[in-house]
């Protein structure tokens, strides 16, 4: 495990302006954290692998903007750096690469080699600022060691205080989906299957407590191929256009598992709102048969895990509709007075499963919908209308990147 002690550990050096510093990348480490002071320091373990390396402080200064980085140090190439990166992501959620000029390293061993023989005193409790993050460009920096990396560090560690990250994720996805409804006797009434197209963006933050917070949106279309019938129960063929819409937000608890793994149990709330377009079709006879749309809306509460280890996450999640609402827009197409169904509340389920390398994210994912039979509703010329059983199967491909 890699602990970090008091500033009355702490060896400071003369500021070095990184303007001035080589433009020529010598070397490269790995940025574990960026802090506004050094009381928030992560107490996580490091990969076996990397054990060997330098922990350090890097103290960045902006103007009158102070503010630290956990640096890992030191790689020969960039790719060695990435590659620590990668194996340090689940844990280390802002770790970034870059390169430092020999200097810096020359710096840090120096100080290793000044804590083997007598730690300086604790500096003022005014030199600890609090700060916004660093802007690199113009930044002047001095260099800490971490004595607990050293042999001759003794003293106890402070509690550490994990600090917040933020994430923002973009991606794309494509769906088979499946839409049928049923007849009250359970035989099946019609079928769509065709390809829906989406483009997401969620947003994760992760407190310091590990509290968790997920909001999220979908816009989503394509088209499927109707194979059903008429009210009268003549079959008929047409093609169907959907557009919609994804909203939800998710909270939930982060913690680890094992070295390498972190659970997240959560809940959330979700709306999905969509139009069903069945254009006019034709009849198994030949005729024509005249078509309409419906909008619908459903709000879903959810309760469901997640884990994230190094390169792979997975979720599932079970939900329950707590609102259902069809609008059946008949006055469009010249069928009569627009009707509004409330279908049944059913539960229904998701997972996803994944793959992730440095900011790509690529996954499988498996959903489905389902509503019971919605109550009668006058229609007029004594009909009475409702909403059939009626499910949808999701299974799709999503892939992005992560911020």
């Amino acid at each position: 495990f890699v602990r970090f002690v008091a500033l009355a550990l702490m060896l400071s050096f003369p500021a070095i302006d990184a303007r001035a510093q080589s433009s020529t990348a010598d070397l490269y480490v790995v940025v574990l954290a960026t802090v506004a002071n050094t009381f928030q320091r992560p107490a996580t373990p490091l990969p076996e692998g990397l054990r060997d390396k330098s922990v350090y402080w890097r103290r960045v200064r902006s103007g009158d903007v102070v503010s630290y980085q956990l640096g890992l140090g030191f790689f020969d190439t960039r790719s060695d750096a990435e590659r620590a990166q990668q194996q340090l992501a689940a844990s280390f959620r802002e770790a970034h690469a870059f390169s430092v000029s020999s200097a810096e390293r020359d710096n840090v061993l120096k100080a290793q080699q000044q804590a083997r023989l007598a730690p300086v005193p604790a500096p003022p409790a005014e030199d600890i600022f609090l700060a916004l993050p660093p802007q690199a460009a113009t930044a002047e920096s001095d260099w800490y060691l971490n004595p607990a990396a050293t042999p001759a560090a003794t003293a106890p560690a402070l509690p550490p205080q994990a600090a917040s990250s933020n994430q923002f994720s973009v991606y794309i996805a494509t769906e088979e989906y499946v839409w049928k409804e049923f007849l009250a006797n359970g035989s099946q009434a019609l079928k769509e299957q065709g390809t829906l197209f989406g483009i997401g963006f969620a947003f994760y933050h992760e407190f310091r407590n590990h509290m968790t917070i997920k909001p999220g949106v979908e816009i989503f279309g394509g088209s499927t191929n109707y194979d059903g019938q008429t009210q009268s129960g003549t079959p008929a063929t047409t093609t169907v256009g959907y557009s919609g819409i994804k909203l939800g937000v998710d909270g939930g608890y982060r913690f680890r598992s094992s070295e390498s793994v972190f659970l997240e149990p959560f809940g959330g709330i979700g709306i999905r709102a969509w139009t069903r377009d069945i254009k006019n079709g034709t009849t198994s006879t030949g005729s024509p048969s005249l078509g309409y749309k419906e909008d619908w809306t459903t709000v879903m509460a959810r309760l469901g895990l997640r884990m994230d280890a190094s390169t792979l996450f997975f979720e599932a999640a079970v939900r329950y509709s707590i609102y259902n609402e069809n609008t059946v827009r008949l006055s469009e197409a010249g069928l009569g007075s627009d009707l509004t169904l409330y279908p049944g509340k059913q539960p229904s389920f998701f997972g996803e499963v994944g793959v992730k390398a440095s900011k790509f994210k690529g996954s499988v994912y498996y959903e489905t919908l389902s509503f019971s039979k919605s109550d009668s509703v006058y229609a007029g010329g004594g009909i009475y209308a409702y909403q059939p059983k009626s499910t949808a199967t999701m299974v799709g491909i999503r892939l992005g990147a992560a911020f």
